[in-house]
């Protein structure tokens, strides 16, 4: 089996974020909402009305008035969507409570999230170039090579999940 880290590098970074400027000024109704979400990427799962209407009722995002979501709603819900696969409900909770809490300033999401999404594309280069490192020969031409890498990928993705969960225990014990 060959393994190639560019041509998985180049399918990874294809997967482009939302940004802010992906979502209209004007409101949305559920169906354009998740059309416009489901729509970016290549989400390990959609987003759906359930998933929608749960944020809500467990008051992660802002009320609904109507029947429309605000473009801030819409970057609320992709946030917890884009966060949902590492951290709990009550630890997505917890960090955009805390978050909100520390201004007044009614687009501190979106500055926020333009920030981590100009980021974003360093960080594939960042892990990739990590991979490369540890394994100089991109092409692994045995399968043992390439189980290897799967664990080390997957490790790495525990290892982040578990420094997400700090950070997020972090938030809750200064709360205290």
């Amino acid at each position: 089996m060959k393994y190639d880290l560019d041509a998985l590098k180049n399918e990874v970074d294809a997967e482009k974020l939302l940004s802010a400027a992906d979502i209209p000024d004007l409101d949305l109704y559920m169906d354009q909402l998740l059309t416009l979400i489901n729509g970016k990427g290549e989400a390990p799962a959609a987003l759906t009305k359930t998933m929608v209407n749960n944020y809500s009722k467990e008051k992660i995002i802002a009320p609904v008035k109507g029947k429309k979501y605000t473009k801030e709603q819409v970057l609320q819900i992709y946030t917890v969507f884009l966060l949902k696969n590492t951290l709990s409900m009550g630890e997505i909770k917890a960090a955009l409570t805390d978050f909100y809490a520390e201004s007044e300033d009614e687009h501190l999401l979106e500055k926020a999230y333009q920030r981590f999404n100009e980021g974003a594309a360093g960080d594939v280069e960042d892990v990739f170039s990590l991979l490369r490192q540890k394994f100089p020969d991109s092409e692994a031409a045995v399968e043992e090579d390439h189980f290897v890498m799967l664990l080390h990928v997957c490790f790495y993705s525990r290892l982040f999940q578990q420094l997400a969960k700090k950070m997020i225990a972090g938030i809750t014990e200064n709360k205290s």
